[in-house]
């Protein structure tokens, strides 16, 4: 008897684990919506063509040390695992392939504590040749 609940509770344990596992490689895609703001960053200097993976990389951290963790890069949900890499004119952003021409960022929280938290930022990525506006929306999607 003392047998029979030990493997009942390891078997438990194994299904635990086999559910946790599974919902970390394929999470579920729950959209979030809220108030935020949309960051659009584009290279508008002659000898800037495209953002790279330097820059979206310099903002995630950012937004990281401001606690704001539901945003998404042109559509793509960023996640503690993304990996972002510039391949030419594109950005591979969790193997899904992006042109680097303009990025739109959407970040959910409140709009005024976002802009003023990335004002040092925009100021310069603006002082590096990017055009970059941010606007405060009332509903925004993530994905």
């Amino acid at each position: 008897m003392k047998y029979i609940r030990w493997i009942f509770v390891l078997n438990i344990f194994i299904i635990v684990l086999l559910l946790f596992i599974f919902l970390s490689l394929h999470p579920l895609n729950l959209k979030q919506r809220g108030k935020g703001v949309r960051l659009g960053i584009s290279a508008v200097s002659e000898g800037l063509r495209v953002v790279h993976d330097s820059d979206i990389l310099m903002i995630m951290n950012e937004l990281y040390a401001l606690n704001l963790r539901d945003f998404s890069i042109n559509g793509v949900k960023i996640e503690p695992y993304t990996y972002v890499r510039c391949v030419g004119p594109v950005l591979m952003i969790n193997e899904k392939k992006i042109p680097s021409d303009f990025i739109q960022i959407n970040i959910l929280g409140d709009p005024d504590y976002i802009i003023s938290g990335l004002s040092f930022l925009i100021e310069s990525l603006k002082s590096k040749g990017f055009s970059v506006s941010a606007i405060a929306l009332e509903e925004l999607t993530i994905p």
